[in-house]
């Protein structure tokens, strides 16, 4: 068995695990572990520049608590369930300003989430080797959930009846995935695995559905309600994407309308879009052009638009977002602000034709600091420069942070 090492642990990395380093200076990255904890390690991952260790005991615990759930450390929800909240925050904190250090933004102090449990509207479990639940970390290993404190109250009811009710019939592979809305109400979505009992699966989704449960789909068919209202007439289903905390949602839609500093009449550019988290409410102020790659999506987003906001003030737009924004540079479309929501893989081959645009303002939104930065340092070079970041607590006991941030076109810069 390899040697044990001792280490000082001091801060918390983007990828979910704490850092110390080695008396060469190595990196270590530990999953476990929490600033200020002495630790002893045993190292699983040896490289030149950083070395991975697996937490075989607490020497000395620093800013850590008792988790609230007995499968936190096993399952891969909650990885930072056993760090105390303000290390969680301070730490959120900190990887927003070092990835963005060299853009000049001001990095305001992060929004914390109002609940550290009971938040999550949104989840979805795997059935593997006979168990239905989250994955655990860097693995394919499935943990049972027969109950997760971080879901919304609801939705842990609705998950745990479905897990009974479709867990053996899902097959290998196979998710279940679930969506609540603030009416209480579930939406459920099935994708059947290697060896599922599809069959079964209709027929129990037609008896779950309905009262809590307002409908299951199941690939192509719909038992119940398709689609739940979510708030800010923005339609949502288990199978698209949502928000994870519908309160810190709100507050990331008010950030959001804030830095648009819309005072009626502007141009607003929308990319990806998805089904229409902000759009509804930029309509309401501005004429807005809104793009989304994903066609389902998109029906989505024309569907909310057409029921909340004025007629004639949007466009949707169902292509790419990097296709839209050269295809509407050469017809010298302008905008007066451009809103972009991003997956975490950034917005890298749709910033060039954003600046070719010539915005006045540029509200990015993003769940990852690093290809945030990326982006940000490339607008820097096309004429834009960031002013504020704001940070937001968005899955309290994860690594995950989602940011807004303000780029201004430079006076006098020309178009890319």
């Amino acid at each position: 068995m390899d040697p044990t090492i001792t280490l000082t642990l001091d801060a918390l990395a983007f990828g979910g695990e704490a850092v110390g380093r080695e008396p060469s200076g190595r990196v270590v990255f530990v999953a476990g572990g929490a600033p200020g904890d002495v630790v002893e390690v045993r190292l699983t991952e040896r490289k030149k520049s950083f070395a991975r260790g697996e937490l075989v005991r607490v020497l000395e615990a620093g800013e850590r608590v008792a988790p609230p759930c007995p499968i936190a450390g096993t399952c891969g929800g909650c990885p930072w369930m056993h760090v105390a909240p303000a290390a969680q925050l301070a730490a959120k904190q900190e990887i927003v300003r070092r990835a963005l250090a060299g853009s000049g933004a001001e990095v305001r102090q992060i929004a914390a989430a109002p609940a550290w449990l009971g938040y999550r509207v949104r989840a979805r479990f795997t059935a593997r080797e006979g168990r239905v639940g989250f994955q655990a970390r860097r693995s394919h290993r499935v943990i049972d959930v027969e109950t997760c404190p971080a879901l919304e109250p609801a939705l842990d009811r609705a998950m745990a009846s479905a897990r009974r009710a479709l867990g053996d019939a899902l097959g290998e592979g196979g998710t279940l995935a679930g969506l609540a809305a603030p009416d209480g109400r579930v939406h459920l979505a099935l994708e059947p695995g290697e060896s599922a009992n599809r069959r079964v699966l209709a027929e129990r989704s037609a008896q779950l559905a309905g009262g809590a449960i307002a409908g299951v789909t199941l690939g192509a068919q719909t038992f119940g309600e398709a689609r739940l209202e979510l708030g800010g007439g923005v339609l949502g289903s288990a199978d698209g994407f949502a928000q994870a905390n519908a309160a810190q949602n709100e507050a990331l839609r008010r950030f959001v309308l804030d830095e648009a500093r819309l005072r009626g009449g502007e141009r607003v550019l929308e990319l990806y879009a998805g089904a229409g988290n902000f759009t509804v409410a930029l309509a309401a102020r501005a004429r807005v052009t809104a793009v989304e790659g994903d066609r389902a999506a998109a029906a989505r987003l024309g569907d909310a638009l057409r029921a909340g906001a004025p007629p004639g003030n949007f466009t949707v737009r169902a292509e790419a977002a990097e296709q839209a924004v050269a295809t509407l540079a050469k017809q010298g479309a302008r905008f007066d602000v451009v809103v972009l929501d991003p997956p975490r893989s950034g917005a890298a081959a749709a910033v060039e034709g954003i600046a070719a645009l010539a915005p006045a303002r540029i509200v990015y939104v993003s769940c990852d600091p690093m290809t945030l930065a990326r982006d940000v340092a490339r607008l820097g070079e096309l004429g834009y420069s960031a002013v504020r970041a704001q940070p937001l607590d968005m899955m309290p006991h994860t690594s995950h942070v989602e940011v807004v941030c303000t780029l201004e076109r430079v006076s006098g810069s020309s178009r890319a």
